[in-house]
């Protein structure tokens, strides 16, 4: 046997089951590298996310990991176990991105891919500062 040659380990289910995991992988990076085209030639004034763009400029960037970046199987199945996980909007508290004597509100990251429900989300709970909450508790002790 040559050098060059490579011997399969396993029987033949394992090498099926190998190839199919192949092909599952491969069609899912295929999938994900045309979305990333189309979202990248979609024009912002086209789709309903350019009404939000304003809204994300103080928004901390999130980088979303990608199936090309997985580095084995199980990597693979993790990323597209946290799908859903990445298709929400994710609400930061002021504080956590401006620094000062700016007060505290929610500011709400949204993607291109949010639902359009997170767009148009709004609280229902009373913003609070939390300086002052915590200034008052520290006064009662």
């Amino acid at each position: 046997m040559a050098s060059s040659e490579r011997k399969e380990v396993g029987g033949p289910r394992s090498i099926q089951r190998t190839q199919k995991c192949r092909e599952l992988a491969q069609m899912m990076m295929q999938k994900e590298r045309e979305e990333i085209l189309r979202q990248q030639n979609d024009s912002p004034s086209e789709t309903p996310e350019s009404t939000a763009t304003a809204a994300n400029s103080c928004a901390m960037k999130m980088s979303k990991s990608s199936f090309l970046d997985a580095s084995s199987e199980q990597d693979a199945k993790d990323l597209s176990a946290n799908n859903m996980k990445r298709e929400e909007a994710v609400t930061y508290w002021s504080h956590e991105l401006i620094a000062g004597d700016k007060p505290h509100f929610p500011v709400t990251s949204l993607t291109r891919s949010s639902p359009l429900f997170a767009r148009c989300a709004s609280f229902t709970n009373e913003i609070e500062d939390s300086r002052v909450r915590h200034s008052e508790d520290d006064i009662g002790d």
